[in-house]
Parts: structure tokens; C-alpha cells; sequence
């Protein structure tokens, strides 16, 4: 029954983490939907680029990230299995493997897409477009606060997500 516990709130928060973030009061701002209006106009074949050279990257440094994460359980917890297959044994033993396994993802994704558009804005065509609907003078569509957007995300993101691997790795 706590299998079926577990399992349900994981799939509650996948339904409902999305839900929310689609209704917070930032992606209603008119300056954000102008910019998400601009961005559905670029052609399909420089979105499938731009989210195959993101999925390529996100997919490497979660690799990585896990890796080192690995290296680092082993060095703390000699005696234990890094993502002990058996299950856990408490619910607070769940909760920090479920932050354990998530903790890669959420380090490697804000890195993951600046990587994703230095490369995507070094392909000259993908640049050409790019720069074609950035002339349209949407506020904040340009390649200066685009990426430091993401930079100030992963300026939170990444010191949460090394704070968050650590103490999960502390308390295994």
C-alpha cells in the first residue's frame, strides 16, 4: 500500500507542478506572452534544432552530473549501493532518493539550455531567423536578455540543486 502511496503522489506532482507553474502571475505578464506569441512564429524545423540541441545537452550533463554524483555517494557511503535497487525503507529514506535521482536533472537543466542557444545562435540560419523576429522589437526578445534570464535562473537553480544533492547524499 505505501508503493501505491509513493507512486501516487509522484504522479500527483507531475500533474500538478506543471499546473501551477502555468498559472503563476509571470507567464500572464503581457511582455511574456508577447514573447512566447514571437517564439511560436519561428518555423518548425528551428524549434525541433533548438529542442534537439537542448534534449542532447540536458541528456549529457545529467549523465555527467549523476556520474559525479555516483563518485561522490561512494566516497560518503562506501558500505551502501548508490540508488539502493531494494527500495526504501522510510518514506524520509524515499524523500531523499527521490532527491538523490532528481538532483543531475535539475543541476544539468538550466545549464543544459545555455549551452543549448550559445550553440543553436552559433548555426548561421537558426541566427538568421532568430535575428529576423527579434527586429519585430518585442521587449525583452533579444539575445542579451534572453540569456541572462537564464543565467539569473541558473544562479538560483544550481546552488539549490548542489545544496540539495549534498544533504540527500548526507542523510543516505
Amino acid at each position: 500500500m505505501e508503493k501505491f502511496g509513493s507512486a501516487f503522489s509522484i504522479v500527483l506532482i507531475a500533474i500538478l507542478v506543471p499546473w501551477i507553474i502555468k498559472r503563476l502571475p509571470y507567464f500572464k505578464q503581457p511582455d511574456v506572452v508577447a514573447r512566447k506569441a514571437l517564439k511560436a512564429k519561428l518555423p518548425t524545423w528551428v524549434r525541433q534544432t533548438e529542442t534537439l540541441i537542448l534534449l542532447i545537452f540536458a541528456c549529457a550533463l545529467t549523465v555527467l552530473f549523476f556520474q559525479i554524483e555516483q563518485y561522490v555517494h561512494e566516497v560518503i557511503h562506501p558500505q551502501s549501493q548508490f540508488l539502493n535497487p531494494r527500495g526504501p525503507t522510510s518514506s524520509l529514506d524515499f524523500f531523499f532518493l527521490m532527491i538523490e535521482a532528481l538532483a543531475p536533472c535539475m543541476l544539468a537543466l538550466p545549464l543544459s539550455m545555455i549551452l543549448a542557444n550559445v550553440v543553436a545562435w552559433s548555426i548561421p540560419a537558426i541566427r538568421n531567423v532568430e535575428n529576423s523576429l527579434m527586429a519585430e522589437g518585442v521587449a525583452g526578445y533579444n539575445w542579451k536578455d534572453l540569456n541572462m534570464g537564464l543565467l539569473k535562473f541558473a544562479a538560483i537553480v544550481v546552488p539549490i540543486s548542489l545544496v540539495a544533492a549534498f544533504i540527500s547524499l548526507r542523510n543516505l
